[in-house]
């Protein structure tokens, strides 16, 4: 499914005298179909700047990152073009942020179901929707009615998540986060 190769991000910081960081350097890997790769490490490391990489927010100094998309067959993200990385965006790929970015005053449980009314789905089925998420994610029910901002990063996080998979629990995701 994805088969990172020699990837190498190296960030030019041209208002700083010209320096030059490398977030990380000949990072080869592979994550077949139906699994998972959990990478962790300190802060600092280059775990989120890998996954932007992937995502292609960042794009890489050098390498490939080969993904098997289902359309296309075997696709190199590092360099396919933008309407390719848009296209699978939209269908195939999501990146959920370590960081809870919504309403202040909007209930977890409206944060995740909302993604689904764009899809044609009632508030009402979409919150029933979202709430089986949720649980799923182990935020307990009596938060759903809360307020995201009151919540741990951890619970931020799966929030999110929810609002990722519910749209699409089939689709490849890069999770951000820190290790605790």
């Amino acid at each position: 499914m994805l088969e990172v190769k020699s990837l190498t991000k190296t960030f030019h910081l041209a208002l700083h005298k010209n320096i030059s960081l490398t977030a990380f350097s000949d990072m080869s890997f592979s994550v077949p179909e139906g699994t998972c790769l959990f990478i962790s490490g300190p802060s600092g490391q280059g775990k989120s700047t890998l996954l932007k990489c992937i995502y292609r927010t960042y794009r890489s100094t050098s390498g490939h990152i080969w993904y098997h998309d289902e359309g296309d067959g075997r696709l190199d993200l590092a360099h396919a073009s933008d309407r390719t990385i848009i296209r699978l965006r939209q269908k195939e790929i999501r990146f959920v942020s370590q960081f809870l970015h919504v309403i202040p005053r909007i209930s977890a449980l409206d944060v995740v179901a909302e993604a689904l009314l764009p899809l044609g789905k009632t508030l009402d089925e979409a919150r029933c929707i979202a709430g089986s998420w949720l649980a799923r994610l182990r935020i307990p029910n009596k938060l759903w009615d809360g307020f995201p901002a009151t919540f741990s990063g951890g619970e931020k996080q799966r929030i999110n998540l929810a609002r990722a998979l519910i749209t699409d629990p089939s689709g490849t995701f890069l999770v951000s986060g820190q290790e605790k």
